[in-house]
């Protein structure tokens, strides 16, 4: 069961379970229904009770008051919260946040969805069991149905009714299989112990089923699907467009029959939120330039004679002309009273009015008028006698 909110809200029930009155049917399944719970004061929330039925089975009893333990213990953003726990004239209810975005399930049918949110989410799913793994809980249920998303898309995981820790008896009895065929592991199939590499192995199909739009294995029936798990290995995944083809090899790490050979949960993590910051080529490429670009410019204002070479006479010079005149203007004004200085010491610089063409050269003529005998302009040369 799940908290997840349908599209079309069904017939109130009126009920009241502690502080919270009952208002309309969320979802229904096999061990009860989770109904939309509201209180004067406080936020909307779900709240998941046990049917009669249920209630009088002693294991049932047990997974369910198993979830809401495990629930309150792992405090975590990306886990689903427990609010409250109770009973109420012999059914026993869970109070949890509520998580209006749909499921996992949901996204993964849409055709729609951007690559980087469904990464997103898948990252934020391994984050959350990182942390469980950490704190000694295996989920062993993992499936996008008990994935939940926020009215933002942010995923929590949830239904941590098969969930077990480290220090806790397994419920799986001889000749019963507790989990979802579509996502068990082969060492559940064969009845062993699940381990936190178990989780990986639910992750790993959903993940393959992300990037590829489809399951790695199919069958028509439930015995189907187990043997496959077991016996046969998936096929290399074709990784859809928009997807890094490191996801690709990344569900087929998680897939390895040998539980020993899969990366740990905060790997694939990690391996995902980087998945997510993988840019196209052309924004890599820009991250690159831009920074070179800002350097050159730099260095050209700094010292506009290294323009020089590029302003000879040739097809391109023009802009280059135009580039130097402008790093010659910054240059002027970012280093005042500089730029005669900068001309004076460049090498081979000639200086100035050396190269006016007809220019007069007035130390000349003046050496000429005051040199002795010489005759000055408009006078008449003295008669000798």
């Amino acid at each position: 069961m799940t908290a997840a909110a349908p599209k079309t809200a069904k017939r109130p029930t009126g009920a009241k379970v502690g502080k919270y009155t009952l208002t309309e049917v969320l979802g229904k399944g096999g061990y009860g229904d989770v109904h939309l719970g509201v209180a004067r004061g406080a936020p909307k929330v779900a709240v998941k009770i046990l049917n009669a039925r249920a209630s009088r089975d002693e294991d049932t009893v047990t997974r369910f008051k198993r979830e809401a333990d495990t629930g309150q213990r792992l405090e975590h953003p990306s886990i689903v919260r427990i609010v409250e726990v109770g009973s109420s004239r012999g059914r026993h209810y869970i109070v949890m946040e509520l998580m209006p975005g749909g499921s996992l399930r949901q996204l993964l049918e849409r055709p729609d969805v951007p690559a980087a949110d469904m990464v997103g989410v898948l990252a934020e799913v391994a984050s959350a069991l990182a942390f469980a793994h950490a704190q000694g809980v295996v989920h062993r249920d993992i499936k996008p149905e008990n994935v939940l998303l926020t009215k933002a898309g942010r995923a929590k995981v949830a239904d941590f009714g098969l969930a077990r820790a480290a220090d806790q008896s397994s419920l799986t009895t001889e000749g019963r299989i507790l989990g979802t065929a579509v996502y068990m592991s082969p060492e559940q199939v064969r009845g062993q112990r699940a381990t936190a590499a178990s989780d990986v192995y639910s992750v790993g199909i959903m993940i393959y089923e992300a990037v590829t739009g489809g399951l790695p294995f199919t069958a028509d029936s439930q015995l189907g699907y187990l043997y496959q798990h077991a016996e046969v290995e998936p096929p290399r995944p074709v990784v859809r467009a928009g997807y890094p083809a490191s996801l690709g090899t990344l569900a087929l790490a998680c897939l390895a029959k040998d539980p020993a050979e899969r990366p740990s949960m905060a790997e694939i993590a990690w391996r995902l939120r980087r998945a997510t910051r993988v840019r196209p080529r052309a924004v890599r490429v820009l991250r690159i330039a831009i920074p070179v670009l800002v350097l050159l410019c730099v260095l050209a204002i700094a010292m506009p004679w290294l323009l020089d070479p590029l302003c000879r006479e040739w097809v391109g010079a023009a802009p280059f002309r135009l580039a130097r005149r402008g790093a010659q203007a910054a240059h002027a004004a970012v280093f005042p009273g500089s730029a005669d200085k900068a001309g004076a010491d460049k090498p081979g610089a000639d200086k100035a009015g050396a190269d006016k063409p007809g220019a007069d050269k007035a130390g000349a003529d003046k050496a000429g008028a005051d040199k002795p005998g010489a005759d000055k302009p408009g006078t008449r040369p003295r008669d000798r006698r």
